[in-house]
């Protein structure tokens, strides 16, 4: 009877066994994040995500782009542009040169500015970070009756091709530094100017 006893009793506590594992790892030892990644739960406890994705509306980060030049007249109607840009390979900027006083008259008669007023205008595009641009005027475009003549170097970003516009942003919104011309609302254009005297 007694041996009949400690049998039962024994394959009692074999059964109970079974119901849990022998070796002491725990159920929450081994987790999957919501990333599909199986990873070891040190603290015995659930795993979290903590995984944070940056930059996903990849917006550029604005910069101060730069454009020294200088400029200087050749003769017979010639005028150089040489400098250097850290603006992408691509951009396009527009160089002009006109009298210093251009501006000042707006309203004086047509024929009168086309006879004494120049106006040069050549746009390049930038393919490394040095830039070289001679512009010749004709006799229409460059009387050259003034002393002193303007050169003005723009970058436009609404002038620019797509891969240039993702970059600097259509109007110019990752644009900044110390040549932004808001002169025209909604639009950031870089400017730069010098001035040079042909006496």
């Amino acid at each position: 009877m007694v041996i009949a006893i400690l049998f039962v009793t024994f394959l009692l506590v074999l059964g109970g066994c079974g119901n849990k594992p022998l070796s002491n790892t725990n159920d929450d030892a081994v987790v999957t994040n919501t990333a599909g990644q199986t990873v070891a739960n040190t603290s015995n406890e659930a795993v979290q995500n903590t995984n944070v994705v940056v930059g996903t509306n990849n917006v550029p980060e604005s910069k101060d782009y730069g454009i020294d030049f200088t400029a200087s007249y050749l003769g017979e109607k010639k005028f150089i542009a040489e400098g250097t840009t850290d603006l992408p390979v691509g951009a396009k900027i527009k160089i002009k040169i006109h009298d210093e006083d251009y501006y000042k008259h707006d309203d004086d008669d047509m024929d009168w500015r086309l006879e004494n007023l120049t106006f040069i205008t050549d746009t390049i595009v930038i393919d490394s970070q040095t830039f070289s641009a001679t512009l010749v005027g004709t006799d229409l475009s460059a009387p050259l009756k003034s002393e002193n003549y303007t050169i003005e170097i723009s970058f436009n970003p609404r002038a620019q091709s797509d891969k240039i516009k993702e970059i600097v942003g259509e109007n110019g919104e990752y644009l900044e530094g110390s040549l932004i011309d808001n002169s025209i609302s909604g639009l950031a254009m870089l400017e730069t100017t010098t001035t040079i005297a042909l006496n």
